[in-house]
C-alpha cells in the first residue's frame, strides 16, 4: 500500500516574496483558482466546488427507454434488453446462435458461406468427370455416349454379333440334304439302306 505524502508549499514573507519551502499544515488548502479543491475533507471540497448532491443530480438526464429522478439520483431503465435467447448475464456467441436456430430464423439465406460450401449446379457439375467412351460437358451437365454403333462397341460374351460363318454353323444337314458354304441342296445320290425288288420302269415300285 502506498504511503500518503504531505505536499510542499512555498513560504512567503510580508512582502509576498518567496523565502523557502515548507510542508502543508493542517487547515491549509489549495484554492479552486489554483487548481485545488478548496477543502481539507471531501465534504469541504464538495461544498467549495458546489458539488452538492442536488447540483450533481441536476447535471444528469436520461433519454430513450428510461427515466431519471433528479431528487434521489435513481436511473430506471424501462423497455431495455433483459435477456438474450432466454439467457441473462454474460451471453456467449454460442447461446445467441442456439437461440437464433431455435427460433427458426437462421437459414442458408442469411448465413455467410465459409468452409462448408452451399450446393450449386455449377459446383456439382465440376465435381463429375467421364472417361472412356462417355463425353461430358461440365458446363451444361450433359453426358453423351460416343460409341453409337456396333463398329465401335466391343462384343460381349453373351450377345454376339452376326456373321455368315456363325449363321451357317447354326444349321445341320439331315438325310438327303447337303449344305455347302451356306447353300442348301438335295444330295445327288442316296446311299441309305437297300432297295428290294426290281424297278424296270418309271411305273414300277419297289420297297426301300
Amino acid at each position: 500500500m502506498s504511503t500518503t505524502k504531505t505536499p510542499i508549499r512555498t513560504v512567503y514573507d510580508g512582502s509576498n516574496a518567496a523565502v523557502g519551502l515548507a510542508e502543508y499544515q493542517n487547515g491549509e488548502v489549495v484554492g479552486i483558482e489554483h487548481g485545488g479543491t478548496g477543502g481539507n475533507t471531501i465534504a469541504e471540497a464538495k461544498l467549495a466546488l458546489s458539488l452538492t448532491d442536488s447540483n450533481i443530480r441536476s447535471l444528469i438526464s436520461v433519454t430513450g427507454s428510461g427515466s431519471y429522478d433528479n431528487t434521489t439520483g435513481i436511473i430506471t431503465v424501462t423497455g431495455g434488453v433483459t435477456s438474450v435467447g432466454g439467457a441473462t448475464g454474460t451471453v456467449s456467441n454460442a447461446q445467441v446462435a442456439a437461440a437464433v436456430v431455435a427460433a427458426g430464423s437462421l437459414d442458408t439465406a442469411n448465413v455467410t458461406e465459409r468452409n462448408n460450401l452451399y450446393y450449386t449446379n455449377a459446383r456439382a457439375r465440376l465435381a463429375v468427370s467421364a472417361t472412356g467412351s462417355i463425353n461430358y460437358n461440365n458446363t451444361t451437365g450433359v453426358f453423351s455416349f460416343t460409341q453409337g454403333n456396333t463398329d465401335t462397341i466391343v462384343e460381349g460374351v453373351n450377345n454376339l454379333y452376326f456373321s455368315n460363318t456363325r449363321a451357317r454353323s447354326a444349321f445341320v444337314a439331315g438325310a438327303g440334304i447337303q449344305i455347302n458354304e451356306g447353300t442348301i441342296s438335295v444330295a445327288s445320290t442316296l446311299d441309305y439302306g437297300l432297295i428290294d425288288g426290281a424297278v424296270t420302269s418309271s411305273n414300277d415300285y419297289g420297297s426301300i
